[in-house]
């Protein structure tokens, strides 16, 4: 994942090895190519980062797989 993750990074930057700060917007397009194409891939990169604003903010857990 991190791997694919990173590609999506750079292609989302038009930077290959890009390391720096990722905009909102960049993180959500990155979220949405992670999931795909289309709208709902859009709307998956959207939600993303609204649960994580919501998390920061201390409304909401963020959730991972179990072990």
């Amino acid at each position: 994942m991190t791997a694919h993750l990173r590609q999506l990074i750079d292609v989302t930057t038009g930077t290959t090895g890009y390391t720096g700060p990722l905009t909102r917007t960049q993180v959500e397009r990155v979220a949405a190519a992670y999931n795909g194409r289309g709208p709902l891939a859009v709307k998956y990169g959207q939600d993303t980062v609204a649960r994580i604003d919501r998390a920061a903010a201390g409304t909401v857990p963020l959730y991972f797989y179990e072990r």
